[in-house]
């Protein structure tokens, strides 16, 4: 944008320079031609003969007549200089002209001529109460990637507001147009991969593995990510795999409304698991208010000391109760199972 603007600056500097340039080469000076020149002489000469004393007859002398033959010769020959003035203007004429052409034509194709309209965008995120008060935004952005072509930007925000609207479908297409352009983002990466998810009924298809994949190599631990895969799992009736997914993505949140949810979706696996399924029920109610979020975390260790078999993390920001099951899915190494201990001791510790 900033090089934009220095561009701009720099063409109208030049356009007015040469325009300067224009005006002062042809502005045209009133001079005298040899024909102004003859008739002032003529003018003078015969206010010299009538004012003369002399008798006409005593002195031969120019007279009249002659003085009349003589400028009608004078005035009578054409020009032989051309007028006065410069070169023709027409050259500076054109490359002015062409200055404005090309200057349009150039922002128009390698600027930014939406970008004003998109100076609120962070604002609008942030401030954005429903779905629909993204409409203009991405009427703004679809008019930018029409005039500028697909950018990494610009296809970013918009695939993830029309994500937010829940249209999936314009999801998809969007991101395929700029994955055929190589052009990828995190954000592009994860909103694809919720609509995928949507469209194909909780089905993940290669190209939506793919987008995962990418994801958990930039953020292991992206909550919506391993949300995901943890419903993926339960469809297919992986439930212990779908309480590791949904047990790591409560480790991150801090939404109110995610967690509950979250929470909510463990409690209908925890229904499902078998009855010889090995895991410890932990209720722990947190009475104390705190003005900041606060951490509860609540680990099993086969004694006072060593590393934990199985840990469960969650956010405090009121008083509540807290219901976890530690087990093998909650494990914190492969090596070191819940189910292999034949007594564990379990602590709860509440940290900001």
């Amino acid at each position: 944008m900033i090089a934009t603007t220095i561009a701009i600056i720099l063409t109208v500097a030049l356009a007015c320079a040469l325009f300067w340039i224009d005006v002062t080469r042809t502005t045209k000076r009133e001079r005298w031609t040899r024909r102004d020149a003859n008739l002032e002489i003529y003018r003078e000469r015969r206010e010299q003969l009538n004012s003369s004393d002399r008798a006409m007859d005593d002195s031969p002398g120019t007279t009249t007549e002659e003085l009349d033959a003589a400028l009608l010769d004078d005035i009578g020959e054409r020009e032989s200089t051309s007028p006065t003035g410069s070169a023709s203007t027409r050259p500076f004429q054109v490359i002015l002209g062409a200055i404005v052409v090309v200057s349009a034509l150039g922002y128009w194709f390698w600027g930014d001529p939406v970008a004003p309209d998109l100076l609120n965008v962070e604002t609008t995120i942030t401030t954005a109460a429903e779905p629909s008060d993204f409409d203009e935004l991405i009427s703004v952005l679809e008019r930018r990637i029409a005039i500028s072509g697909i950018d990494e930007a610009g296809v970013a925000y918009l695939i993830h507001f029309l994500a937010l609207q829940e249209n999936f479908d314009e999801v998809i297409e969007h991101y395929r147009a700029a994955m055929a352009k190589g052009i990828s983002t995190l954000m592009s990466d994860v909103a694809f991969v919720q609509a995928s998810f949507a469209v194909n009924e909780g089905q993940i298809n290669e190209e939506t593995q793919t987008a995962i994949d990418r994801v958990l190599e930039s953020n292991p631990e992206h909550p919506t990510m391993l949300q995901i895969l943890a419903f993926n799992a339960f469809g297919r009736e992986e439930f212990s795999a779908a309480r590791g997914y949904a047990e790591r993505s409560l480790r991150q949140m801090s939404d109110v409304s995610q967690i509950t949810y979250v929470e909510a979706f463990l409690e209908l696996v925890n229904r499902r698991l078998p009855e010889d399924h090995v895991g410890v029920r932990v209720e722990v109610e947190v009475a104390s208010e705190s003005p900041h979020p606060r951490w509860l975390t609540i680990h099993a260790r086969t004694g006072e000391t060593g590393p934990p078999l199985a840990v469960a993390r969650r956010v405090i920001v009121a008083p509540r109760t807290v219901i976890v099951l530690l087990d093998d899915a909650v494990s914190m190494m492969p090596s070191l199972l819940l189910s292999s201990a034949e007594t564990v001791r379990v602590t709860a510790r509440l940290s900001h």
